[in-house]
Parts: C-alpha cells; structure tokens; sequence
C-alpha cells in the first residue's frame, strides 16, 4: 500500500509537472515570435539605413573623385598652353576617369542588392534574404577594392606623371638658359 502510494504521488507530481511544460512551452512560442518580430524590425531598420548611408557615401567619393580629375584636367590644359608634352597625364585622366565610372556602377549595383533583400519577408524566405545578403557583401567587397584601385592609381600613376611634367619643364630651361650652341 505504501508503494502504491508513493507511485500515485510521483505519478501526480509528473503530470503536475508536464501541464506545467506545456504552458511554459506555448510562453515560450509566444515569446519566440515576439523576439523574431522585434529582430526582423530591427533588421529592415539597418538595410534601409545601409541604403540610405551608401547612397549619401557614393555621392560624396563620386564628387570628389570627380573634382580631383577637372582640377586635374583644368591644370593639363594649363600646362598644354605653356608647351608642355601632357600626352601621358591625359591618358591617365582617361583611365582615372574610367575607374570611377566603374567605382559608380558597381556601388549601384551593391544599393540594389540591398534594396533587393527588403523584397522578402521576414522570417518567412528560407534562406533567400541571407543568400541575396551574401550576394550583395560580395558586390561591397567589389566596390572596396574599387575605391582602393582608384586611390592607388592616383598615388601611383596620376601624382608622379604631375611630378615629371615639373621636371621636364626645368630641363627645357636649363637647355635654353645654358647657353646657345
């Protein structure tokens, strides 16, 4: 008898415990939908504040990219009137101004990857939001290694070709101011 007690007591605290379970589980789903809400919001909150953060960081490399090669090109056609040969620095503004070209498109192209991740719903796109998110990260890492082309080619190429526009100018004096043969 004491043993058929002692099961009926440990059977009843079992099933005390397992409808106790079953609340806390059907909490629990509540709560987890609650929080995937909550990250889903915070989650298009940062893709459409990245959106907006790239767009305004695009316009001002852009404008300043491009202010640096027509500060460049108005000193070609200064220096083109003096007499100097600008035939290499012309075609390194060519190829600058390419480079930004590309710098641009590629930087439109990560914009709309991005945008092109709000178009899933939240929670309910298995994988694909994370998929396009990838491939918009591999497109940012394009326009990165844009933006450091362009500043290598101009510390690189552009500076040291004004450089040697300035040295070839002082050899043209020194062959007139030497003395006439």
């Amino acid at each position: 008898m004491k043993k058929a007690l002692i099961i009926l007591g440990t059977t009843g605290l079992l099933v005390a415990s397992v409808a106790a379970a079953k609340v806390d589980t059907s909490a629990l789903k509540v709560q987890r939908a609650a929080n995937a809400q909550v990250k889903c919001d915070f989650i298009e909150t940062n893709v459409a504040r990245k959106v907006t953060k790239f767009e305004t960081n695009r316009n001002k490399h852009v404008t300043s990219y491009i202010k640096t090669k027509e500060r460049v090109a108005a000193l070609v056609t200064k220096l083109e009137a003096k007499g100097y040969d600008v035939t290499k620095l012309k075609a390194d503004l060519t190829e600058y101004d390419a480079k930004i070209k590309k710098f641009s498109d590629d930087h439109v192209a990560y914009v709309a990857a991005l945008t092109s991740t709000q178009e899933f719903a939240c929670g309910k796109s298995e994988g694909e939001f994370k998929s396009q998110l990838a491939a918009a990260r591999a497109v940012l890492k394009t326009v990165h290694d844009d933006s450091v082309a362009i500043r290598t080619y101009w510390a690189e190429t552009v500076k040291p070709d004004i450089l040697a526009l300035k040295a070839q100018k002082i050899t043209e004096k020194t062959k007139t101011v030497g003395g006439t043969e």
